[in-house]
C-alpha cells in the first residue's frame, strides 16, 4: 500500500504545531518506509519552514535547523525523493479542479498535491486539511486525518 502524506503532515512532522502529536503517533505506528518527498513537497516544505521563522512561530536558527534536518532525512532515507512529471500532474489538477472546485473549497496546490498522489499511484493520502481530505476522497483515494 503507498501512501502519500501532504505538506500538512510533513510540516508537523519538522515544525511543532497543533498536529504534531497525531503525526508523530501516527508515524510510530505505521510502517517505517520511507516517506515520499516530491519537488511539490520540497518547495511547499521549505518554504513553509521559513514562513514560519518570518512570522515567529519559531526563531530563524530553529528554521535553519529544520531545514538541515530535512536535507538529512533526504540523505538517510527517512524521505525519499518521489519525481512527478509536472505536465501530467498539472493536468490531472486542473481535471480535479474543473470536476469539484465548483462545489467544494481547495487551493491550486492542494489540488496538485491530490493529483500528484494519483499520478504515483498511492492508494491512501495523509494530510490534516479537511477540505483536501475531501477532495482526495472524492477521486478515489483513500484519504485519513491522523488522530
Amino acid at each position: 500500500m503507498k501512501a502519500y502524506f501532504d505538506t500538512s503532515y510533513l510540516v508537523a512532522i519538522y515544525v511543532p504545531n497543533d498536529h504534531t502529536a497525531a503525526a508523530l503517533r501516527h508515524r510510530s505506528r505505521a510502517d517505517r518506509d520511507p516517506l515520499p518527498f516530491t519537488p511539490l513537497h520540497r518547495l511547499e516544505l521549505r518554504t513553509t519552514v521559513r514562513q514560519c521563522a518570518y512570522i515567529g512561530l519559531i526563531e530563524e536558527a530553529e528554521a535553519r535547523r529544520v531545514l538541515r534536518a530535512i536535507e538529512e532525512d533526504l540523505d538517510d532515507g527517512t524521505l525519499a525523493h518521489e519525481p512527478i512529471d509536472w505536465t501530467d500532474s498539472l493536468r490531472r489538477a486542473e481535471a480535479i479542479a474543473q470536476s469539484y472546485a465548483w462545489t467544494k473549497p481547495c487551493r491550486s496546490l492542494d489540488l496538485w498535491h491530490v493529483a500528484a498522489a494519483a499520478e504515483a499511484a498511492a492508494e491512501d493520502f495523509i494530510t490534516f486539511d479537511r477540505d483536501q481530505f475531501a477532495i482526495a476522497k472524492a477521486v478515489g483515494l483513500r484519504a485519513r486525518i491522523p488522530v
